[in-house]
């Protein structure tokens, strides 16, 4: 779970170094959603490790990201709200970034945690 918080967190800084440079930070934000996608079926890998709160945090985060993908998706139809739908869509970007750099580090941390009390 290291791991991943670990990878979490640099693609997380490397985006936001990239948002300095005119969209680049957007361009960049596509490979963040799709590298958290792949992160987050990682975790569902170890879904029998996982305590109950972090599962419950997963499963709002998956059904977070389908939600902005279908309204993404299904935004395209609304010919006159196609601003609003790419603004909304990129601020939940965003905002999903930072729940998934969270919740890898609260899985991180309880794995620290865990391994510290086997110790004593």
């Amino acid at each position: 779970m290291r791991t991943i918080y670990k990878i979490n967190k640099v693609i997380v800084i490397i985006n936001l170094i990239l948002f300095i440079i005119p969209y680049f930070g957007l361009i960049f934000m596509m490979a963040t959603g799709a590298a958290q996608i792949i992160l987050y079926l990682i975790h569902l890998c170890y879904w029998k490790k996982i305590p109950t709160l972090f599962k419950k945090n997963l499963i709002f985060y998956g059904l977070l990201v389908t939600t902005t993908l279908s309204f993404l998706y299904f935004g395209e139809e609304f010919v006159y709200a196609k601003d609003f739908v790419f603004v909304v869509s990129l601020i939940s970007a965003g905002l999903l970034a930072f729940y998934s750099l969270y919740i890898s580090r609260a899985l991180s941390l309880n794995d620290e945690l865990k391994s510290t009390c086997h110790e004593l």
